[in-house]
């Protein structure tokens, strides 16, 4: 059982205070969904989270220790993860797996075709849809390594049919005791998990 809690935290940036005074408390299976306009914070605590980020203020733990590096612990599937254009989509997943450093139980070609993408693999990342480039950053979270799962607006470009891949991964994690942070535009799309209003925090 793996936990995840933190206690008042606050983050600042200069005089700005971009949200202050949240806890949370998350167990092995739990989702907490992160809502609120643009602006109001969600990204900057899964920064914070990922510890791209101090917080200014607060503790967060893992497993009731400080939580003093969480980079093996975590999968950050953030909206900026770094595309090479000229690149294949093949190449890029691989440059992706080593710059994270995770490895998948799958071949490239497997994980292409789970994700609708096996007759791209040659196809520069240039000339892919925006859709078609989400989902191959979703590709990302077979790795069976990363407990906490931190997701910056995961349903962004994405059709049915890449949604419900992504539900299924979630729930598949879920299942696995993996805990997962989601910031989103869409709670509805989620079901049944909790959450936290980042406009509520806002000074």
């Amino acid at each position: 059982m793996n936990t995840l809690i933190g206690k008042d935290l606050a983050c600042t940036r200069g005089d700005h205070t971009i949200y202050e005074g949240i806890s949370l408390e998350l167990k092995s299976g739990d989702t907490l969904l992160l809502t609120g306009h643009n602006g109001s914070g969600k990204t900057t605590l899964l920064r914070n989270i990922s510890g791209l980020i101090p917080f200014s203020n607060g503790a967060l733990l893992w497993n009731n220790a400080p939580a003093q590096d969480l980079s093996h612990k975590i999968l950050f599937l953030s909206q900026d993860l770094p595309l090479k254009p000229e690149l294949s989509l093949s190449d890029n997943l691989a440059f992706l797996h080593a710059a994270l450093n995770i490895t998948s139980e799958c071949g490239t070609d497997d994980l292409l075709g789970k994700y609708g993408l096996q007759d791209l693999g040659d196809y520069p990342v240039h000339m892919l849809s925006s859709g078609q480039k989400r989902r191959l950053l979703m590709i990302l979270l077979e790795s069976k390594s990363r407990p906490l799962w931190l997701l910056d607006e995961p349903t962004t470009h994405l059709d049915r049919g890449g949604i419900e891949l992504l539900l299924n991964k979630l729930e598949f994690h879920k299942k696995n005791g993996g805990l997962t942070v989601i910031a989103t535009h869409q709670p509805e799309i989620f079901g049944d998990a909790m959450m936290l209003n980042m406009e509520a925090h806002r000074n």
